[in-house]
């Protein structure tokens, strides 16, 4: 018999290079101030969960640890963003000139940043993240977790768990306040998970970045 499980995806609250619209991926900054109040005005909304689980990197763990107090924090490094390597901390405008960044931009599935991570390679990690969860949910006994984690990561499984024809990775758009509900079944012994429903939840008027 399988065991049911709901985990909200929700992704971190701002840092400097959001607010700054740079690329931040394995740069492990911490929150802002505007980040950090963003964080302690929707934590007044959080619904109850069994476990909370986050990507290692400081602005997962700070934002899960506003947001679910008293909860321990399990981190996963394999829901670190993508890691946009030599692009890491840069704007737009700064890399229009670069060759590699525009083709990055009209093909991400076949080119990808200098010392970065390619999209298969990233998709494979965060499933693999996704699978460790499950496995950490089926031990526990817990049916509702919350997994505080980045932009990126939340497009990887939603476009794994809930693909659309029409929705492409890029097409998915996670603001922070909104939250995901990932449903479904995972199955022990054969280590498969079969998802059930999607929903998207608001807790609080959209915040940039």
């Amino acid at each position: 018999m399988g065991h049911h499980v709901d985990i909200l995806l929700i992704r971190h609250s701002l840092t400097v290079c959001n607010e700054q619209k740079r690329y931040n991926g394995w740069k492990d900054e911490h929150l802002s101030p505007n980040g950090r109040a963003a964080a302690q005005m929707l934590s007044q909304r959080m619904p109850p969960v069994d476990r909370v689980c986050s990507s290692d990197l400081n602005r997962a763990c700070e934002t899960a640890s506003i947001l679910f107090p008293g909860h321990e924090i399990q981190a996963f490094p394999e829901f670190r963003e993508v890691n946009f390597g030599c692009w890491e901390g840069k704007r737009y405008d700064e890399l229009m000139g670069e060759p590699s960044y525009r083709q990055w931009l009209e093909n991400s599935e076949q080119f990808y940043p200098p010392d970065g991570e390619t999209l298969p390679t990233f998709y494979k990690r965060v499933n693999q993240g996704w699978g460790n969860v499950l496995q950490v949910a089926n031990a526990r006994k817990a049916q509702r977790l919350a997994v505080v984690t980045h932009a990126g990561v939340i497009r990887v499984l939603l476009d794994t768990w809930a693909r659309r024809e029409d929705v492409t990775f890029w097409d998915w758009k996670i603001p922070f306040g909104v939250g995901y509900w990932i449903s479904g079944m995972y199955e022990k012994e054969r280590k498969e998970f079969q998802c059930i429903s999607l929903q998207e939840e608001h807790f609080m008027e959209s915040t940039n970045g």
